[in-house]
């Protein structure tokens, strides 16, 4: 029955299962707990998984293993790092490779460093990198991720096998730190080592090439690609390049790709959107975000803030309210720290300063610096000595109060 539970992935059985246990009294029985533990991480009932676990007199590997694995697989990363430091206590246990994969994610989520770095050194003691690439990997993924780039280079040049996920994760992770040429050099570097790309590694390397603007580079690949997929089989592929070419200005080519697309998502019309946005098309902006609504795609965040942001650069402040209203009440889409920015500085920008600050004193982003950053910039445009003065004050305050060993305001301003 408990295998049956395990395999079918039975939630209420499974409860059903572990009451009936407890009723019988057999709770007490060592291979039984060990197994249950497994079976309520397996169903997803984590909490009963804690419960029976912490009765357990005598805890098997398995059973520290499946918790911590449970713990990040239901977004709860501090508890699976904080079990692994009580597993640690105990000498004899050892967390498997599949749980430090999962510690790597944790660590990852938390963007906590430090702990991914004693991890590291705990498993460097028992040759774990070298027995398992998926290990190597994840860790590669963690200093990434945790903006600690150059240790992901380190784990990379000390694996013994490198495959194309490894290759791929160092590769975005340049990417995601702003270092696209390095990222390139990486994607020419796997190629002559007979590693063959695969979508992710070709999606990594477009973003690259339009982070740099290296549209030759960028055609390069996109015909390499064209010879593995035909257009409209990988869509997030899809999406990519036509976010490249319109990165890169050429928005003529990005158009015929987003033409000749069979499905097309949110992602690809915003991908078009923000590329007419970045060079100053805004006719095309808003003719393509209606058609896009006509064609019975909802708009997300992303859309809303393009939207904004080329209002906002055009001077219309009618348009811009109606859009900044209609996301909200029309697709309950909650406005953030951007579609807010982007409306204070359009009525900065058309000197309606005060209602710039009442617009963002009943927000729920008024306590944020960059924000008030704005205002300061229109007063310093307009010459609003006096209301400069109380933002300043305002935003010294907020520092003050909210981060103290940030650099003030003042500094970052040149005030």
């Amino acid at each position: 029955m408990l295998i049956k539970c395990r395999k079918e992935k039975d939630q209420i059985q499974a409860l059903h299962l572990h009451s009936h246990i407890c009723g019988c009294g057999l709770d007490g029985h060592r291979y039984l707990q060990n197994y249950l533990v497994q079976l309520l991480v397996d169903v997803g009932a984590i909490s009963d998984a804690q419960q029976v676990f912490d009765k357990i007199l005598c805890k098997h590997e398995s059973s520290w293993n499946s918790l911590i694995y449970g713990y990040t697989k239901c977004s709860k990363p501090q508890c699976a790092l904080d079990l692994y430091d009580r597993m640690r206590e105990n000498n004899s246990m050892h967390p498997s490779g599949h749980t430090v994969v999962a510690l790597f994610k944790a660590c990852t989520k938390l963007v906590d460093l430090e702990q991914g770095l004693k991890i590291h050194a705990s498993i460097s003691k028992c040759g774990l990198l070298e027995k398992d690439p998926f290990v190597g990997t994840s860790l590669i993924d963690m200093y990434a991720k945790c903006g600690a780039i150059d240790k992901a280079q380190d784990v990379f040049g000390e694996l013994p096998v490198r495959d194309v996920i490894s290759w791929t994760t160092l590769i975005g992770g340049y990417v995601e730190h702003g270092h696209a040429e390095v990222a390139l050099k990486l994607f020419e570097g796997m190629q002559l080592e007979g590693m063959p790309p695969d979508a992710s590694t070709y999606i990594c390397s477009l973003k690259a090439c339009g982070n740099l603007g290296a549209a030759f580079k960028g055609l390069k690949i996109h015909a390499d690609i064209a010879t593995k997929w035909c257009l409209g089989v990988h869509i997030v592929l899809d999406n990519t390049l036509i976010d490249m070419y319109a990165k890169c200005g050429l928005l003529s080519v990005a158009q015929e790709l987003f033409d000749k697309l069979s499905l097309r998502d949110v992602v690809s019309w915003n991908s078009l959107i923000a590329g007419y946005a970045q060079h100053g098309q805004s006719g095309h902006v808003f003719r393509i975000f209606q058609r896009m609504l006509i064609n019975g795609v909802e708009p997300d965040l992303v859309s809303f803030a393009i939207i904004l942001h080329a209002c906002s650069r055009m001077g219309l402040l009618k348009l811009s309210q109606t859009y900044f209203n209609v996301m909200s009440k029309d697709y309950g889409i909650i406005p953030t720290i951007d579609h807010h920015t982007s409306m204070v500085d359009l009525l900065g920008r058309v000197g309606q300063l005060d209602k710039a600050v009442i617009m963002i004193n009943k927000s729920p982003v008024s306590n944020h610096i960059a924000i008030w950053r704005r205002v300061l910039d229109a007063c310093k445009n307009w010459g609003n000595i006096e209301l400069g003065k109380r933002t300043f004050e305002h935003a010294v305050h907020l520092i003050e109060n909210n981060d103290p060993a940030s650099d003030r305001i003042y500094v970052k301003l040149g005030v």
